[in-house]
C-alpha cells in the first residue's frame, strides 16, 4: 500500500450576502499516518436556507459526528483513539472491509423507527438524519417545507482510500498534480435547481446517499466544500490553487477569498485534506 501523511484545514465565512452563517464543519483526525496509517473522519454541512432554523440543523449534524464512538466508524479501534503503533498493511484492509460489508438491518434507535438496510457510514447518515427529524417532529413540524434540514458530505480516510458519502449540493473533489475529479455530485433537479434530498425533512430511511470509494493515486488534496464555494470556483480553478500553494491552510484561505471575491452570495466552508507521500523504514 502507499504510505500518507495528512494535513488538515478547515474555514468556514458568512459571505457578502447572508445574514448568518448556517454552515458547519467537522475535523477528526484519528492519526496523520505518522504512527499507523492516515485515519480520520471529515465532513461539511450546509443548512437549508428558506427553511426554519436551518443552522440548528447543521449543528446537530456536527455535534452528532464529533460525538459518535470510533467504534462506530471504525469498529476494529474500540472506542478510543489508537494508543499504540499496529501494522499499518494489516490493518487497512480490515478496516476498509469493516466499514463496506453490508449488514443486514440497521434497527432503529428508538421503537417504531424503520430499519436502514447498508453498511456502517449509510448508519452514520441514517443515525444524523434521525437525530434531525427528531428534533422537528417533536417541535410539531409535520410538513417538509416546515422542517430544518442540512446537506452532508462526509469522507472516511482509511490509509490510501476514502469512503464517502453525500446528501445534497455540497461538493467534494480529489485535486492533485493532474487536475480534479469529482467525487461527490450535486442530488438536485437538473432543471430548477432544487434540491432532491436533505437530512431531516423526511423520514430517516427515505435518504438515498450516494456513496463511493476512492483510492488515492499520488500525493494531492481532498476538497469538501458547501455550495458557496462551489457554484463559484470550478474544479479545474481548485486544482491550480492547490497545485500552486501545497499547503493546506494556504489552499483554504485562498478558496475562501476567490468565493468571496466573485460576489461571495452564501457560506462558504470547506475542509482540505492534503496527503504527502513518505517512506516509514528509518
Amino acid at each position: 500500500m502507499k504510505r500518507f501523511r495528512i494535513q488538515t484545514s478547515c474555514l468556514t465565512d458568512q459571505g457578502k450576502r447572508r445574514a448568518k452563517n448556517e454552515d458547519r464543519y467537522v475535523v477528526r483526525t484519528l492519526d496523520d499516518g505518522s504512527r499507523i496509517l492516515p485515519l480520520g473522519l471529515y465532513a461539511v454541512l450546509d443548512g437549508l436556507g428558506g427553511h426554519p432554523e436551518g443552522e440548528r440543523a447543521a449543528i446537530l449534524g456536527q455535534e452528532y459526528l464529533e460525538g459518535l464512538p470510533v467504534s462506530e466508524v471504525f469498529p476494529l479501534l474500540g472506542d478510543t483513539e489508537p494508543s499504540r503503533p499496529l501494522v499499518a498493511n494489516k490493518l487497512q484492509r480490515p478496516l476498509l472491509d469493516a466499514l463496506l460489508k453490508p449488514l443486514d438491518v440497521f434497527k432503529g434507535p428508538e421503537p417504531g423507527l424503520p430499519a436502514c438496510v447498508g453498511n456502517r457510514i449509510r448508519r452514520v447518515c441514517f443515525g444524523l438524519a434521525y437525530k434531525i427529524y427528531k428534533e422537528n417532529i417533536s417541535l410539531g413540524r409535520k410538513r417538509p417545507a416546515w422542517m430544518m434540514g442540512t446537506t452532508l458530505v462526509l469522507a472516511l480516510v482509511v490509509g490510501d482510500a476514502v469512503v464517502f458519502l453525500n446528501v445534497g449540493d455540497s461538493a467534494m473533489l480529489w485535486v492533485d498534480e493532474t487536475g480534479a475529479i469529482k467525487l461527490a455530485h450535486e442530488q438536485e433537479d437538473p432543471a430548477t435547481g432544487v434540491l432532491i434530498q436533505a437530512l431531516g425533512i423526511s423520514p430517516p430511511d427515505t435518504i438515498e446517499p450516494e456513496t463511493g470509494v476512492f483510492e488515492i493515486p499520488r500525493e494531492g488534496c481532498l476538497v469538501l466544500c458547501s455550495d458557496g464555494l462551489s457554484d463559484l470556483v470550478p474544479p479545474s480553478e481548485v486544482a491550480y490553487v492547490a497545485n500552486r500553494l501545497r499547503i493546506a491552510p494556504l489552499i483554504a484561505t485562498e478558496l475562501v477569498n476567490m468565493a468571496n471575491t466573485r460576489g461571495g452570495h452564501d457560506n462558504i466552508t470547506l475542509v482540505v485534506v492534503a496527503f504527502e507521500a513518505y517512506d516509514p523504514t528509518p
